[in-house]
């Protein structure tokens, strides 16, 4: 065999190689694209499976170390879901100081070599990676009509940048995170809008059956307020000149008898609702 002859096998043979390793890795992309569609079909509601199984796939297929998705909620980020032995912490900042703020600020992908030696830049997500003892980083946002709604995250111990394929390989697992979640809500608003017709249907029987006596409809409305609003408590209170009197209650605390007035005035909020016709909303009466 001449040499022209050797060199064309042995290139014929990597370009067989490269291309049977394409092939599996293509493959073993959809078989984990399908496992996490066959969750979401087959629990649409659980999304926590869903993005259980996208980390962990996520992970495997990117070759990182461990991968996580964060959820905003006010000013911070919260952990929703991992895989990998990296631990950790279950809330940061969402600033642009942590790295998968910055995504989610930025609405970008932000891409990281050694992000222990990044402290001007990311001082927060710095100071983790040195405790926690990770370098690479890889950061993607989840988008949703425009709008940021968390970020999926990949780590590495080692300073070693993700190869193009395993960037877009992340990105269409964001895109899966995302058909989760807005799935779950979907389905939530759908179940919700229900519960409350139902409410409001129950509420028109008992007007219709009892047109003369009005306590049945109170003692109705309260009940479904309570469960719809998941409230311990629900009373209902009628004005009668500058008094209230309780006349309808639902729960296990205590409440004011029916026919225990008490004033009209700023200091309590069933009184301050009242006056000022308004909702008053507080978050912690003690």
């Amino acid at each position: 065999m001449t040499a022209d002859l050797q060199k064309q096998l042995d290139q014929r043979t990597c370009e067989l190689a490269e291309a049977q390793k394409h092939l599996a890795e293509a493959l073993e992309q959809q078989t984990a694209t399908s496992e996490i569609l066959g969750i979401v079909a087959r629990s649409p509601a659980d999304v926590q499976s869903v993005l259980g199984a996208v980390c962990q796939s996520a992970a495997r297929l990117c070759e990182a170390y461990d991968a996580a998705i964060w959820r905003p909620e006010g000013d911070q980020l919260l952990l929703v879901a991992h895989h990998g032995p990296i631990t950790q912490v279950e809330s940061i900042p969402l600033v642009r100081g942590s790295v998968v703020g910055r995504s989610v600020l930025d609405k970008q992908t932000v891409h990281i070599a050694d992000i222990q030696s990044r402290v001007d830049e990311f001082p927060v997500t710095s100071e983790y990676a040195r405790r926690l003892g990770f370098r690479t980083g890889l950061y993607v946002p989840l988008m949703r009509e425009g709008v940021a709604i968390g970020a999926i995250a990949l780590r590495r111990k080692e300073a070693q940048l993700f190869t193009e394929r395993q960037v877009t390989l992340l990105q269409t697992f964001a895109d899966q995170a995302v058909v989760a979640i807005e799935n779950a809500r979907l389905l939530s608003e759908l179940r919700e809008s229900l519960d409350q017709q139902t409410a409001t249907s129950e509420v028109l029987q008992v007007i219709s059956s009892s047109q003369t006596v009005v306590q049945p409809v109170l003692d109705t409305v309260v009940a479904s307020a309570a469960r719809l609003c998941e409230a311990l408590n629900a009373t209902i209170y009628l004005r009668e000149g500058d008094a209230v009197n309780p006349r309808a209650h639902y729960g296990p605390l205590g409440a004011f008898a029916v026919g225990t007035k008490r004033p009209l005035n700023l200091n309590w909020v069933t009184g301050r609702a009242v006056l000022e016709s308004r909702t008053v909303h507080v978050s912690d009466l003690a």
